[in-house]
């Protein structure tokens, strides 16, 4: 009977955890945090460690590397419990020698239970699952490169524009918002009179048919519903969002306005831009609501107005913004990493003094300087700032995920770290993402009712046609449903395992879990009664080390992340065209 030690601080998660090992019949010690773990340690050695990664007195980290010190304990394995998973933070804890670890939101006690028993006990594992051989068995290994450009390439591009340019692009757009239409800019003086009521108006909207029907869907969408009935009228419509803040979402209907009026659609698709910015802001409008954040409304503004800096830059600097686009194309890297290395900032800094010149307040401007940021970066903002950021970067990249709208920056990104920096949880984020879609075309189409946006097709349409065929792929990820890539395979053809696959994609998060997550494509190969499918490796490593049995009689195809949609799709095709030719080679 193996003895198990349990360390975290939260009762709530430690103690079941313990009940569920104990139930199973093994011996259970708890911990409260690294420092009672030690004194548990000497009392009895046990067999295996689950370990909580944020605890006081003594933190998961340092409570590992303090065992390791000593001879008699470096051996015992440990499994590390943890709520946020970064990529360095989980290629330093397996430097360290732990054998596994587990997300909080992710865990699932009889799953558990059944790891550790195997652990223990192989003979329990029944299923006709065939792992890889160990590397002792199995010495032959191909050193696979990875396609996809290294970010320090980018570093020799020369810059597109300075600050000047910047500067002078946003400069020829402050008078935006006397050019606004003609509703529109006299509520915005009309707002001015603190005396105004409600009835002043619903007169003056009135008078703009296609402003009415925007008011009245945008009154009904997350940013304004929380649950509530679906409003019919437009008076029922400003007193839901209310007098105080009818001005902010004027404006930005303002602004959308303005852009579409200038230039329909010769500079940009105008139905797939505005549906990917709505959808974000549903995105971002819905998870805000969920953290309980106050003034949820603004996540909307922000999301409907994130990318407006390419807009902005587009209109006015094409000739040297085009530039960045060009690149971005030619070698499939996202815009705002080229942006980096041609551009004083992004797009979305950019414009900060613009968006402040609007009216628009500092959250606003906060959130859109940084929704490119990355993690890190983030993590040196105030805590406010950059949980808000986080939360507009995360509605960014499940829009690209879901396919909603188009936004000249085709990328799919990982998600489980967004969740993770955020506490959001996946199963709470399901429902949100499923009910987003009809959402926001809903609303795009009272945006743009004027551009008779209803015969346009949805990007999600449009990459569909791009496939050779249906897409039924087995997906293995660490994440689950949360994998961005099982999302755009799910949106492109929804499948609930009752076709028989034709491809594999396995997004390699970390490549030191590689072989456990072939060894799990080849049991799900097996029990799909399918065999070598055509499989795609993602990953964000140059090169990735593969056993010779796996690739032996299989079409392998290895790309970096993030990677851009049109190239995802060129991949698929060539899986989908090795599968019908009955070539696996």
């Amino acid at each position: 009977m193996p003895h198990i030690l349990v360390i975290d601080d939260m009762a709530v998660f430690r103690k079941p955890v313990a009940q569920a090992l104990s139930e199973a019949g093994m011996s259970v010690a708890t911990a409260v945090d690294g420092l009672d773990a030690l004194e548990k340690v000497e009392e009895q050695k046990p067999d295996l460690i689950l370990c909580d990664m944020a605890m006081p007195n003594m933190d998961g980290k340092t409570f590992v590397k303090t065992i390791k010190r000593f001879k008699h304990l470096q051996d015992i394995p440990v499994i590390i419990f943890t709520a946020l998973a970064s990529r360095e933070t989980v290629m330093e804890l397996l430097k360290l020698g732990i054998k596994d670890y587990v997300l909080k939101s992710n865990l699932h006690l009889p799953s558990l239970v059944d790891k550790i028993q195997r652990m223990f006990d192989p003979a329990r594992d029944t299923t006709d699952r065939k792992p890889l051989p160990s590397s002792g068995e199995m010495p032959a290994l191909r050193r696979i490169k990875v396609l996809g450009v290294n970010e320090s390439q980018l570093k020799s591009h020369e810059m597109a524009m300075d600050m000047a340019a910047v500067e002078a692009a946003c400069e020829a757009e402050k008078g935006l918002i006397e050019q606004f239409s003609p509703a529109i800019a006299m509520l915005a003086r009309l707002l001015t009179d603190p005396s105004v009521d409600i009835e002043q108006i619903v007169e003056v909207i009135q008078t703009d048919h296609h402003l009415a029907l925007k008011v009245v869907r945008i009154a009904n969408s997350a940013a304004y519903t929380r649950g509530g009935r679906m409003v019919t009228g437009l008076k029922e419509g400003v007193m839901r969002i209310g007098t105080g803040k009818i001005g902010e979402a004027l404006r930005s209907l303002g602004v959308v306005d303005h852009f579409l009026r200038r230039d329909p659609l010769a500079m940009v698709d105008a139905g797939m831009f505005w549906e990917h910015s709505v959808a974000v802001g549903l995105l971002a409008c819905e998870f805000a609501n969920l953290l309980k954040i106050p003034d949820a409304e603004i996540f909307f503004t922000s999301g409907i107005l994130h990318d407006i800096g390419k807009l902005v830059l587009f209109h006015r600097e094409w000739s040297r913004y085009g530039y960045v686009f060009d690149r971005s194309d030619t070698l499939k890297v996202p815009v705002n990493l080229l942006e980096r290395y041609t551009m004083p900032c992004g797009h979305g800094a950019a414009i900060n003094s613009l968006l402040s010149n609007w009216g628009y307040g500092d959250q606003v401007v906060s959130m859109i300087a940084h929704h490119h940021d990355n993690l890190q970066e983030l993590s040196e903002l105030p805590t406010k700032d950059a949980r808000n950021a986080a939360i507009l970067a995360l509605s960014n990249h499940l829009a690209h995920a879901l396919l909603i709208g188009y936004s000249y920056n085709e990328f799919l990104y990982p998600l489980q770290d967004w969740y993770d920096f955020l506490g959001i949880d996946n199963a709470h984020a399901a429902p949100i993402i499923k009910r987003v879609p009809a959402q926001a075309l809903d609303i795009k189409l009272a945006l743009l009712s004027q551009l008779h946006a209803q015969d346009w097709d949805q990007y999600d349409e449009t990459v569909r046609k791009q496939i050779e065929g249906q897409v039924v792929p087995l997906v293995v990820s660490l994440f689950g449903e949360a994998d961005p890539f099982a999302m755009f395979c799910q949106r492109l053809h929804p499948y609930h395992g009752d076709k028989t696959p034709n491809c594999a994609i396995v997004h390699v998060e970390d490549s030191d879990r590689l072989e456990e997550q072939l060894a799990e494509l080849q049991h799900l190969e097996q029990k799909h009664g399918v065999s070598q499918l055509p499989t795609i490796l993602l990953t964000p490593a140059a090169s990735l080390s593969v056993h010779e049995t796996f690739l032996n009689g299989r079409t392998t195809l290895v790309n970096r992340t993030p990677v851009a949609t049109e190239t995802l799709v060129s991949l698929l095709n060539i899986a989908l065209k090795r599968k019908r030719a009955g070539s696996h080679g």
